[in-house]
């Protein structure tokens, strides 16, 4: 995913990257861990949150459903249950219309980071 946001980093750069931000030591990076680590690195500016929302829109269509962000916790973290899964989405999801926006997704990342 670090290619896909234009980031070309070492093994190295890697290792030192996870240790920072793998807050539960797990030896991974999970999504929410994952979602802090984009917002100190792209320091809260919005069109490099937006480039990282893109890369979670596989479908190209400005938002993401349910399904859509389901998929990203398994494909890019840990498996969530559909219950935590549900729980995330509605954090996110701050209107209440069943999709995460661009700009609720802005939000939410300048939310965790400041």
């Amino acid at each position: 995913i670090l290619e896909e946001l234009g980031y070309d980093c070492t093994d190295e750069e890697v290792l030192k990257v996870i240790r920072k931000f793998d807050c539960n030591e797990s030896g991974t990076i999970d999504f929410e861990e994952f979602l802090t680590l984009i917002g100190d690195w792209i320091s809260n500016d919005e069109n490099q949150i937006r480039d990282a929302f893109e890369v979670f829109d596989k479908e190209g269509n400005g938002y993401l459903s349910l399904e859509q962000l389901k998929r990203a916790l398994t494909t890019y973290g840990e498996a969530f249950t559909d219950n935590e899964a549900e729980e995330f989405f509605k954090e996110i999801d701050v209107d209440g219309d069943g999709t995460i926006t661009a700009d609720e997704f802005i939000q939410y990342i300048k939310g965790v980071n400041s």
